[in-house]
């Protein structure tokens, strides 16, 4: 009798991505080990330095035509056929509104930035872009602010369980000068952080957050510079550990900024995924 089979109605249990299990007679059976991919950023983003006289970009004169002072690495222009470029608040002779715009480069020193503009979701690689009625003009004053990039993408609250983990897989460039600053959040709360060493100028870093048999409980990356997978260091710092909240849905956002206004900083690509843990 013990080896007999009796029919049961189970309950299906579904993540993001579908059916992932059931639960019978209040146990939970996993068919798969939910790997859920929330964001992948293809579409570079660019905060351009500008000093507002010499350095950095600078427009000159027909519609959205640009050119900087100096490369920002030999060769970056190759990958920057299509970018969103901060611009902050009346910039180029004319008072548009702070934001992302499209831009395209056609050398290391010289593109077009166009009157599309990215807020937020999923970038997109707009087909057919519009120019500036005007011609924009006069040198770039870039700000030193942070400022959010990628945004929107929803984290579904549940999506960790317990012991899961937020992995991000990024890419960036930028010039050697100064410091860039990456941040990744989820809502308000600082998780993932990176800062190249300044004269690293052309990286890629694997950052994680781990929920610690809690959903509201999270250990995360180093947050002291060198970043990433890969290094090591000495101290632990107060943001390496958090308390977010994954059991309901949350935002990822990323922000980037530079500590002067002669600094460039580029996200590449941005590759972020949920792996369950129960």
């Amino acid at each position: 009798m013990d080896n007999m089979m009796a029919k049961e109605v189970p309950q299906f249990l579904m993540g993001a991505n579908g059916l992932i299990g059931y639960e019978s007679n209040g146990r939970q059976i996993r068919l798969i080990s939910e790997i859920n991919q929330i964001a992948a950023i293809g579409t570079p983003f660019a905060i351009l330095p500008g000093d507002g006289a010499a350095v950095g970009m600078f427009f000159t004169g027909t519609a959205g035509a640009f050119t900087l002072s100096a490369a920002i690495l030999a060769n970056a222009w190759n990958l920057l056929k299509g970018c969103w470029c901060y611009l902050p608040a009346n910039f180029g002779g004319f008072t548009y509104p702070a934001g992302w715009y499209w831009a395209v480069f056609s050398s290391d020193t010289a593109g077009i930035l166009y009157n599309t503009t990215y807020t937020s979701g999923s970038p997109i690689r707009p087909t057919s872009p519009t120019p500036f009625p005007g011609n924009l003009t006069g040198w770039l004053t870039q700000t030193t602010a942070e400022i959010t990039g990628p945004t929107g993408v929803a984290v579904r609250g549940g999506s960790m369980g317990k012991n899961g983990a937020l992995k991000s897989h990024l890419r960036g460039l930028g010039n050697a000068t100064a410091n860039k600053f990456y941040k990744l959040y989820l809502g308000s709360s600082l998780v993932q952080y990176i800062q190249p060493v300044t004269t690293g100028v052309n990286w890629e870093m694997i950052v994680s957050t781990r929920n610690q048999g809690s959903e509201s409980l999270q250990i995360n990356s180093r947050q002291t510079t060198p970043t990433g997978v890969g290094n090591a260091g000495t101290v632990i710092v107060s943001g390496e550990s958090t308390s977010v909240d994954t059991s309901v849905d949350q935002t990822l956002s990323i922000s980037m900024q530079i500590s002067t206004t002669a600094a460039c900083a580029i996200l590449l690509h941005a590759d972020v995924s949920v792996t369950y843990g129960a």
